[in-house]
């Protein structure tokens, strides 16, 4: 009885780590969310919604996305540091717009995989870029937590709201605590990482205890202060943008509410993007904004309008942007497979040619 259990747990997991499971377990979320995002609405009125947008505060919302992505690539230049001095700017913001594509059009963010592949590849070192790529979701987890903080000390979250975001914010605690374990006992750390691999064979453990250890490097540029500092301004700049584009995008549909429903906004969509989903979250960003927005008295059509609207500004020029700088570098298929695995080779991670 024990043994058939046990068999039928193992079933479950490798099921449930299949990725046809999570394309569909994805569609069946995303037509759920279409299905109540449209339910009892009139396309007709949606689309009135839509014509009466405002051109000119649709160029300042597009302009915000487009000061947000590049603070990012300033924000993880700085973050590479001097192992990064020879890649100019131009080939981390084109690295970094070829991987919010590649988030957008495919599951388990493989342009986060895919950009630390190809700027690791330049000469800082895969393992070293990926960790900075992990610090960058580190300092996005704590900038999340403060906005809900400052959310609920401003406005009075309806319950649904609370039990989903103070799950998000929990695991982001977990993260915090154990990203100041390794900056403060990184040897401990390193080490209690070396006793628990003792059960790899050598030719494995000793290629990922090299390459983890390259990317807690990356923790070095959080111990000098004059990089603390430049790292926190970008970080409030990335989120004051991406607060300021959901706020154009209302004034654009002439929706008169205050700052703060555009902060419960970004709130509610950053919770979204944990759940599963069909490529460019389609349906989850739309019934996102639309029960935001209810909470404000914002009646459903023009919730959906809103959410239409504000994932077209978002999402379309990024993605046809990566497209292009995708299609100009030439990168293959089976190059992105290969960007996916893990560290199993026992090369340096200076050397160009490591693979992931």
């Amino acid at each position: 009885m024990i043994l058939g259990l046990k068999q039928m747990r193992s079933q479950l997991l490798v099921l449930a780590a299949s990725p046809y499971v999570r394309i569909l377990l994805g569609c069946a979320v995303s037509g759920l969310a279409i299905f109540f995002a449209i339910h009892n609405i009139s396309l007709d009125d949606v689309g009135h919604v839509l014509l009466q947008a405002s051109p000119g505060f649709i160029a300042l919302a597009l302009l915000s996305v487009a000061i947000n992505t590049v603070s990012k690539a300033i924000r993880w230049h700085i973050l590479i540091g001097p192992r990064g001095h020879a890649i100019g700017m131009g080939k981390l913001l084109i690295a970094l717009l070829i991987g919010q594509m590649l988030n957008t059009l495919i599951p388990a963010r493989v342009g986060d995989i895919s950009r630390a592949y190809v700027i690791g590849g330049m000469g800082p070192g895969r393992a070293f870029v990926f960790g900075t790529v992990v610090i960058e979701k580190f300092l996005d987890m704590i900038a999340y937590v403060v906005l809900f903080l400052l959310l609920i000390v401003l406005f009075p979250l309806p319950a649904w709201i609370n039990q989903s975001v103070y799950a998000l914010t929990g695991v982001a605690a977990l993260v915090m605590i154990f990203v100041l374990l390794l900056m403060l006992y990184r040897n401990w750390c390193f080490q209690l990482i070396e006793r628990s691999l003792i059960w790899l064979p050598s030719r494995l453990r000793q290629p990922l205890l090299k390459h983890l250890h390259a990317g807690i490097a990356s923790l070095d540029v959080l111990q000098h202060r004059s990089d603390l500092i430049r790292l926190t301004l970008w970080t409030v700049l990335i989120w004051v943008t991406a607060l300021l584009t959901n706020h154009l995008t209302l004034l654009a549909l002439g929706i008169d509410l205050p700052p703060v429903a555009s902060l419960l906004v970004l709130i509610v969509l950053q919770a979204g993007i944990t759940l599963p989903s069909t490529p460019g979250k389609i349906g989850v960003f739309e019934y996102g904004c639309v029960l935001a927005l209810a909470v404000f008295g914002i009646d459903q059509a023009l919730g959906l309008g809103y959410g239409l609207l504000l994932h077209t500004i978002v999402l379309v020029p990024t993605t046809l942007i990566g497209l292009l700088f995708f299609w100009v570098w030439g990168l293959t298929g089976e190059q992105l497979d290969d960007q996916q695995r893990v560290y199993v080779q026992p090369c340096p991670d200076d050397d160009p040619q490591m693979v992931l």
